[in-house]
């Protein structure tokens, strides 16, 4: 069902050009690949008028075009599809890589440290697209930021942090210690960060008005101590948590949506393009008859 979907979205992308019996050659090939992109983004609407002006279709035209307008959400839906199954066979490897065979053999800074990096969905939605720094000293990130640097804490801001996101939507200065997945996280890991990272932001930050209301560690590896509690205060956290209970997590979230698309997708308006045809064109003559 869901392959059927997928190549009915190619034939609705195509349209505009099948229409006006063009051929995709050098000159329309970029701009109709960027309305490709531009179809299942957040700008659809400008897209699609763009496309209309154009290929500049005519009256009796904007029937089928109409019909990509109606399956813009749909086409939306695919490709968060996509991404979702995508990212479940990410955490099929990821899982292998800190657990199973590549444990003991994962290099921490070279390896592990990239690959986190560049998927941060695997803490939350939120930073994935949110600016963040990445095995940086704390005082060349201070000074990018521009928060201030005590003098007292000087010589220790050369600590480099593994990733650092100044701000999210709701303020929080989050830092992620990355640990060898070999590495068993235990209190002593949870007092270093404070000590190294925390106490240093929370001097920072007691200099100048900032809009930061708490800083959030989390310290990750493969293996914590048992009944290993968390180091809180009404500004900060520092807690640990294992790979697994993030995979865990990242796996039910992704089932779950994943199940929601398909049912969305089942209850797509129209079947097909000649569905949509015979329903609107004979709704537009039954609405003449009436005004009649």
């Amino acid at each position: 069902m869901i392959q059927e979907k997928i190549k009915e979205a190619y034939q609705i992308l195509s349209l505009p050009l099948t229409i006006k019996q063009y051929n995709i050659n050098r000159k329309n090939a970029s701009y109709f690949s960027n309305s490709l992109i531009g179809l299942i983004s957040d700008n659809s609407y400008n897209t699609l008028e763009n496309l209309d002006l154009v290929f500049n279709l005519k009256k009796e035209e904007h029937e089928v075009f109409n019909y990509i307008r109606e399956n813009v959400d749909f086409l939306n839906l695919i490709k968060k599809y996509y991404t979702y199954i995508s990212r479940l066979d990410f955490l099929q490897h990821f899982e292998n890589l800190v657990f199973n065979e590549g444990k003991t053999e994962t290099k921490e800074r070279t390896e592990l440290y990239k690959i986190v990096e560049n998927n941060l969905w695997l803490f939350d939605e939120e930073y994935l697209n949110i600016d963040f720094f990445s095995d940086q000293s704390l005082k060349g990130i201070f000074t990018e930021i521009k928060l201030p640097i005590n003098t007292d804490d000087e010589k220790e801001l050369n600590k480099i942090s593994d990733i650092f996101i100044p701000r999210t939507k709701d303020n929080e200065l989050i830092l992620i210690e990355l640990k060898s997945p070999k590495t068993k996280i235990t209190l002593s890991t949870l007092h270093d960060v404070f000590n190294k990272y925390i106490i240093k932001i929370l001097n920072s930050l007691s200099k100048q008005k900032s809009n930061i209301k708490y800083i959030r560690a989390i310290c990750i590896s493969s293996e914590k101590q048992e009944y290993l509690g968390k180091m809180d205060d009404s500004n900060y956290i520092v807690e640990a948590m294992t790979w697994k209970e993030i995979i865990s997590t990242r796996k039910k979230e992704l089932e779950y949506r994943i199940k929601d698309i398909k049912g969305c997708l089942f209850l797509s308006k129209y079947q097909n393009i000649y569905d949509f045809k015979e329903k609107e064109i004979n709704k537009e003559r039954v609405d003449n008859l009436k005004r009649i």
